[in-house]
């Protein structure tokens, strides 16, 4: 039966039941699909979720998925498959920790609720949040990544101020942990949003 009130089958971004016209090209120069909805392509959706290109390609090729469980497997091993310059690509899609982005887009909107805890900071939390970005940056030379939801400021600046002091491997790997994190998380609500 067709829905006239534009919304999306159940299923329709990980389940692969588009209403729409079949396998199209993707930016990530993948076969996809073309089907779009008031939420945008599928590739769009999964993209709010990771933006790197050969994790959202992965993605798109699994589907179909049996089970939410099956895409999180899927995700998982697409992103500790990442090299550098596609982890690079996740992390440039993502804000400082205390200071989210404005938009009014999906993304903005999830990010913001994402980094709710560094929101209720105190000016002086605040600023060393600010201070230990622009340290994690210099050290690193990317943006310090965390999975932000559920946790407070204060947990937020210890995390950051304990990991300062990692060498280069080891914050590698905790920041594709970070990553994993905050992708399941995405991917699990955009399975419940379908």
């Amino acid at each position: 039966m067709e829905r006239d009130d534009g919304a999306r089958p159940p299923g329709s971004v990980l389940g692969g039941t588009d209403p729409g016209t079949g396998p199209a090209e993707t930016s990530a120069g993948r076969r996809g699909t073309a089907w779009e909805g008031r939420w945008g392509t599928v590739e769009q959706r999964l993209r709010e979720c990771c933006a790197a290109d050969t994790w959202v390609a992965a993605m798109l090729e699994g589907r179909p998925y049996a089970s939410l469980d099956a895409a999180l497997a899927r995700s998982d091993q697409a992103l500790a498959g990442l090299d550098d310059n596609a982890l690079a690509q996740a992390l440039a899609a993502h804000s400082r920790i205390g200071d989210p982005p404005t938009g009014g887009d999906r993304e903005a909107t999830r990010s913001r609720a994402e980094q709710a805890g560094a929101r209720d900071a105190d000016p002086e939390l605040a600023e060393r949040l600010a201070r230990g970005n622009r340290d994690y940056e210099e050290r690193f030379g990317r943006v310090f990544l965390i999975h932000a939801s559920g946790r407070s400021a204060e947990q937020m600046y210890a995390a950051l101020r304990e990991r300062l002091h990692n060498d280069p491997g080891t914050e590698r790997a905790v920041v594709r942990r970070e990553l994993a994190g905050i992708v399941r998380g995405r991917l699990t609500a955009l399975a419940g949003e379908d």
